[in-house]
């Protein structure tokens, strides 16, 4: 894909699921972003936003919340929709983002609190199905999916996942981070806020 199409992917993801975002919660910091925030990561399939003030470094600790899934309806249009906390992708998460944080000098932690960052994690499905697990939209404790805009098909096609980084107590929109589907990157330790939101997450299908 053209860089300015790759772009262009990572900007439509994240403004559609702001846009969701604020539906399902007005006070919700998740704004658009302008085409200069997002700057391409190590590889030509990643980009990350990192807000300049507050300093990220300031941050300690993270609340992890339960797994986002961006999925493609049977009937073509793309819905946006969270899991169970007690889903076994969210454990598989929660392993995953508890062995990354030791590398930054950080924690996973169950309540918001000064210096404590919120994150949210957005990653591809298909029609509720996850690596051949099923994520049956109407579990319970799941909450309902919400359609996204037509027309954007094209480009929510190309994304793996989204990353949402922000301040636990004020909502305060910090960082994110945007993968585009290509061949998953050498493994290696995370050594920077960047990386963390760049990171690939959980293998998509294919």
């Amino acid at each position: 894909m053209k860089p300015f199409f790759n772009l262009g992917c990572a900007l439509v993801a994240w403004n559609a699921l702001a846009r969701l975002a604020q539906e399902r919660d007005p006070d919700s910091s998740l704004s658009h972003l302008p085409l200069q925030a997002l700057r391409q990561g190590k590889h030509s399939h990643q980009f990350v936003y990192e807000t300049p003030q507050p300093s990220l470094q300031r941050y300690r600790g993270v609340v992890l919340e339960p797994l986002q899934l961006l999925d493609q309806r049977p009937d073509g249009r793309w819905q946006w929709q969270t899991t169970p906390a007690d889903a076994e992708l969210n454990r598989l998460l929660q392993k995953l983002l508890q062995n990354q944080l030791q590398s930054l000098g950080l924690t996973v932690r169950e309540q918001p609190g000064e210096h404590v960052a919120r994150l949210r994690v957005t990653v591809r499905s298909r029609h509720g199905r996850f690596c051949g697990q099923a994520l049956l939209p109407t579990e319970p404790g799941a909450t309902p999916s919400s359609p996204l805009l037509n027309g954007i098909a094209a480009y929510l096609h190309h994304i793996a996942s989204v990353a949402r980084l922000e301040d636990s107590c004020d909502g305060r929109l910090l960082g994110g981070g945007i993968n585009l589907k290509a061949a998953a990157p050498p493994a290696q330790p995370i050594a920077s806020w960047q990386e963390l939101l760049a990171c690939a997450w959980l293998p998509t299908p294919g």
